[in-house]
């Protein structure tokens, strides 16, 4: 959980970033999967978790994507996160 409504879903194929509306339904506001990642993830200034990933074209007007900071409550939550994305990457078949 990345605060009172936002989530983080780490998944066997990639990540997705969550948030819980007024009435209690889930967005997806944006996923990336693991082969979309262009540098591993990493933490900046202590709570903050940078994706980098794979350049998207998202409409007519070409406006681009290169990845997404994530604000955790606390540097703890930032580094187990951090951590279990790494054991997942890790485990991922070679292709």
């Amino acid at each position: 959980m990345v605060n009172n409504t936002d989530l983080l879903m780490v998944t066997k194929s990639g990540v997705l970033f969550v948030t819980k509306g007024t009435f209690g339904q889930l967005t997806c506001e944006w996923q990336y999967t693991y082969d979309e990642f262009t540098k591993d993830p990493f933490i900046v200034d202590g709570r903050r978790l940078r994706i980098e990933a794979k350049e998207r074209v998202k409409s007519v007007f070409h406006a681009k994507e290169f990845g997404k900071i994530i604000n955790f409550k606390s540097p703890e939550d930032a580094k187990w996160i951090l951590s279990k994305l790494e054991e997942v990457r890790e485990n991922q078949p070679k292709s």
